[in-house]
């Protein structure tokens, strides 16, 4: 995706775990994809819609935190961002 000239879209109402780390979500001949990136670890969701893109990417995080090898920065991510909104609450 990175090769070909396509841009994001915008104004995407997430929610659920997308809301907290805001995948990109480009247009595609056929359909969206969603795209989560951190370093060299990638999650990718497709839909022929912008929310069964993220549903898709959704389920595909779940499956990939669970399976995550040590050092793979999306779930390190996940974790931080997990451990600071712990740490926020009274």
């Amino acid at each position: 995706m990175e090769g070909k000239n396509i841009k994001p879209i915008e104004g995407i109402k997430y929610e659920g775990v997308a809301l907290l780390l805001k995948p990109i979500v480009y247009k595609s001949d056929g359909g969206f994809y969603c795209v989560f990136t951190r370093g060299a670890s990638r999650v990718i969701g497709f839909g022929k819609t912008v929310e069964e893109a993220i549903q898709v990417w959704d389920e595909n995080l779940k499956d990939h935190l669970p399976k995550a090898v040590p050092g793979d920065e999306i779930s390190q991510y996940v974790i931080s961002l997990l451990a600071d909104a712990a740490a926020e609450k009274p």
